[in-house]
């Protein structure tokens, strides 16, 4: 687990804009519903014959004082929920960079995520998972003929070809992982 702190207020625009999005929703309509509900109050408390104009008069300090201590603690909500979100969104971008990584060729290097994150679990399942492609890898291998050996060693070029690079840490030969050809 790393202990970074954390470069990027957004990692995943999308997701992360979205919650933004949804906060202010949330936000807007609790500022609504109290603002009718402050102006309910003081209709049924302050005299149901009186004037609107009453009202709004003895309403507006209240009003005005909640709503700008509203508007103030907005940028902290925002902000706060960004945060949050990239305890989740953080790990899910790393695995992703990390399998673009070995879709592309390149050696796998151990995921690490946070102590603070979420789903640091997938860090360890990588992991398994690496390790068992290297296992099968390694049997294959062994299994194989010294022509068929040499053919799997090489690597492919090209999108249809691309294998998969797994760096090995048992004197292994690097090995591309056949992937599924586009051309079929």
């Amino acid at each position: 687990m790393a202990k970074q702190k954390r470069k990027q207020l957004v990692i995943e625009p999308v997701i992360q804009y979205s919650l933004v999005r949804q906060l202010l929703a949330q936000w807007g309509l609790h500022l609504v519903a109290t603002l009718l509900l402050l102006t309910m109050l003081q209709v049924l408390l302050g005299g149901f014959f009186n004037s609107w104009q009453y009202h709004l008069q003895r309403i507006w300090p209240t009003l005005a004082s909640f709503t700008i201590s509203l508007l103030f603690l907005l940028p902290v909500y925002i902000a706060n929920s960004l945060k949050l979100s990239n305890r989740f969104a953080g790990p899910i971008h790393r695995l992703r960079r990390e399998l673009r990584s070995l879709a592309n060729g390149r050696p796998y290097q151990e995921l690490k995520f946070r102590d603070s994150d979420y789903w640091t679990e997938m860090a360890d399942e990588l992991e398994l998972a690496i390790a068992a492609i290297k296992e099968q890898l390694a049997q294959e291998l062994a299994n194989s003929s010294p022509q068929s050996a040499s053919q799997t060693t090489t690597p492919a070029t090209g999108n249809a070809g691309r294998g998969i690079v797994i760096a090995s840490d048992e004197g292994l030969p690097t090995t591309p992982a056949p992937t599924p050809s586009s051309n079929s």
